[in-house]
């Protein structure tokens, strides 16, 4: 007996975004949840070199990464 595929698919629902920028001198580390063709939520950002504690909450930063983020191609960026 033959198998004939009629479709497959790899389906991602969500992805985990980060970008590394920098503004008046200081490295900054954002992290976000990008959900498919929908929506980015959950936007952290975090100074370079404290990537793990004290989260930036410096409105100006988090827009700054969140227009960054609604700027970014993703599919350029990838990564499995």
């Amino acid at each position: 007996m033959e198998v004939k595929i009629n479709y497959q698919e790899t389906y991602i629902s969500q992805m985990f975004l980060t970008i590394e920028f920098s503004y008046n001198n200081e490295d900054y580390i954002a992290n976000a949840i990008y959900y498919n063709g929908s929506h980015i939520e959950d936007i952290e950002v975090f100074l370079n070199n404290d990537y793990t504690e004290n989260e930036v909450l410096d409105e100006k930063i988090n827009e700054i990464a969140k227009d960054l983020f609604e700027e970014m191609d993703i599919e350029k960026h990838i990564t499995f």
